[in-house]
């Protein structure tokens, strides 16, 4: 489904621009008049309002739907307005009054709707978040398999109240968290330093429901030593590249773009790259590699799996129908069933194969990306 609300998206933007400068190169179409010119206008944005309007209003926390429905507001509601005058002044049909009319009338619900939905979220850090969310998440409640969004400054710069996302996995015989950090590329953390409470930096849990099973959870602990092993790989590669640079340029990338691990293309372009990632990507990779399910993100802009111009983000994790959002009022049950075993059998049948595997498939993504450029 979200190939397709990607694709709608994107045609339906590059049908109302390309039909503005159209029009205002002093083009018709259907011989409207200015008034049908502007319904025209507004009525594209409508359908994409009316056609996402579920997700829109689902996914309020996540900044590009509201960028998209200030959007279509900003563009439909003057339009609409527009035309009505135009009508009026010149007495024009009653087709078209009574359709500006009921464009008006539908702008003024969908904007009615928006802002009651704004009632149903509340500011935490830097955005919104559901009203009673957990943000203060007892480290004994997590699973391997969930993933912790946390603030952060991803989240100051989205003006989300949550943006950077940690996954829960068995390490050792304990719970640990792991993503990619702009300072340090694939990470390992402990999972009370980032749960810590901090009113600036609020987090929330997305428990995967049902839990991972048995092997699952045995075979994460594997797949992260894997993946931080081509990250590490990856950066002594890149690190001996830029040496042979001239040393201004080396000096700019340095700068700009350390080598830390992390995937600094990855985080504007959403491409899935297969020794660095992003942290999203991280946590959507782990899951893969561990034989889970899990939404599928980056599809690209136009939805057409080009996986450029559309980075995961935290929110995204949401539409995973796996993933439920704690709230305040679950966590006397969720304290009441104790912390989650972690009592692991460290011997995987077949390990040497299964890592080998692993890395014959991330070198395929790499050549046919290559290939491709």
């Amino acid at each position: 489904m979200r190939p397709v609300r990607k694709a709608f998206t994107f045609l339906s933007h590059c049908l109302f621009y390309g039909l503005a400068t159209y029009f205002m190169l002093g083009h018709t179409v259907y011989g409207l008049d200015t008034a049908g010119r502007l319904l025209l206008l507004s009525g594209i944005f409508l359908v994409v309002v009316y056609g996402l309007f579920e997700h829109i209003l689902r996914s309020y926390g996540n900044i590009f739907s509201r960028l998209l429905a200030r959007e279509a507001m900003l563009f439909g509601f003057p339009l609409s307005a527009a035309a009505l005058l135009m009508q009026i002044s010149s007495g024009g049909g009653a087709l078209i009054f009574s359709l500006t009319v009921f464009s008006l009338g539908a702008w003024s619900f969908f904007a009615w709707r928006f802002l009651e939905n704004r009632k149903r979220y509340e500011k935490r850090g830097a955005g919104p978040v559901p009203v009673d969310t957990c943000i203060k998440i007892p480290a004994s409640i997590v699973r391997p398999g969930d993933a912790i969004g946390t603030g952060g400054a991803m989240a100051r710069l989205l003006r989300q109240g949550v943006a950077h996302t940690e996954c829960v996995i068995p390490w050792q015989g304990k719970l640990m968290l792991f993503s990619s950090w702009f300072e340090e590329g694939a990470f390992l953390n402990e999972v009370e330093r980032i749960l810590k409470p901090d009113p600036k930096y609020p987090n929330y849990l997305l428990q995967r429901r049902p839990p991972l099973n048995g092997e699952q959870i045995e075979l994460m602990e594997y797949v992260v030593r894997a993946m931080r092993e081509q990250n590490l790989q990856y950066r002594e590669r890149l690190t001996r590249q830029r040496e042979r640079l001239p040393r201004w340029l080396k000096n700019y990338l340095d700068k700009k773009f350390p080598v830390t691990g992390y995937d600094w293309l990855g985080r504007y372009t959403g491409r899935r790259a297969p020794d660095r990632w992003t942290c999203n990507v991280a946590y959507l990779e782990v899951m893969r590699r561990s034989c889970v399910d899990v939404v599928r993100l980056g599809h690209g802009a136009a939805g057409l799996r080009t996986g450029w111009l559309d980075f995961p983000n935290t929110e995204d994790l949401r539409g995973d129908p796996a993933l439920h959002l704690v709230r305040n009022a679950e966590l006397p049950a969720l304290l009441a069933e104790g912390p989650p075993p972690v009592n692991l059998n460290q011997d995987i049948p077949d390990f040497e194969a299964q890592v080998e595997a692993l890395t014959a498939e991330s070198i395929n993504i790499f050549d046919r990306a290559k290939a491709r450029s």
